[in-house]
């Protein structure tokens, strides 16, 4: 990215969205009709831009009550150098989950966020002032530039041929009444891709194992 960008849910120019596979379902019954995603990636020296666009218009984030996770939100996995030497466990400091909730109402963005990883768990709210979820007619998008200090690192620099690990899900919600609902409004997540080997107790996706990363070199 030649520019800094702006956050306000709106893709940045020059950049397309490549939809995200509703490949992996994991969750209560069969997958929901709602949850579609696409999403762009782009880098800069001091930071990862990543933009998603998710078509969901019940918009049911997690209760305050409940954790992040537990509604309609975005989860991305980042890891700074597509390494993983402790595998299936995470790089600490370097790799992190981040559960962005969805925006709350139709005309209203939302910046609750949460950070874990596989090792210690729960690292505490994302802080950071350079991330969003802006609510759309059709649902909602997420947009952030990720730095250094939200990996833990103090320091990150990406350029063209530097690897990254990232992972995507999409945490799909339905109302709280409904008998499948589970922790507020879970009803369950789509992956972009699981670990189907380790097949660890904790399961299969990329809150568990960093094999359920993909690590892609960064283009010009």
């Amino acid at each position: 990215m030649a520019a800094a960008p702006v956050i306000d849910g709106v893709l940045e120019p020059g950049l397309g969205l490549r939809s995200a596979p509703k490949t992996y379902w994991v969750g209560a019954g069969a997958a929901p009709a709602e949850g579609d995603a696409a999403y762009a990636v782009a880098h800069r020296p001091d930071g990862l831009y990543v933009f998603v666009n998710v078509t969901d218009t019940t918009r049911l984030p997690a209760p305050l009550a409940n954790d992040t996770f537990c509604g309609d939100a975005v989860e991305i996995y980042l890891d700074s150098d597509g390494a993983f030497p402790m595998a299936p466990s995470y790089d600490v400091p370097g790799t992190v989950q981040f559960v962005v909730a969805a925006p709350v109402d139709s005309v209203t963005p939302s910046t609750r966020a949460s950070r874990w990883n596989n090792v210690s768990f729960a690292l505490g709210a994302w802080t950071s002032s350079e991330f969003g979820t802006f609510p759309t007619a059709t649902g909602y998008t997420f947009e952030a530039i990720f730095r250094a200090v939200d990996l833990g690192l103090v320091s990150w620099t990406l350029s063209p041929g530097s690897s990254i690990g990232l992972s995507l899900a999409i945490d799909v919600a339905v109302l709280a009444n409904d008998p499948r609902a589970g922790c507020g409004h879970r009803l369950g997540q789509y992956f972009n891709r699981v670990d189907t080997v380790s097949r660890l107790p904790c399961g299969i996706g990329a809150y568990c194992s960093t094999k359920a990363f993909c690590t892609t070199a960064l283009l010009p």
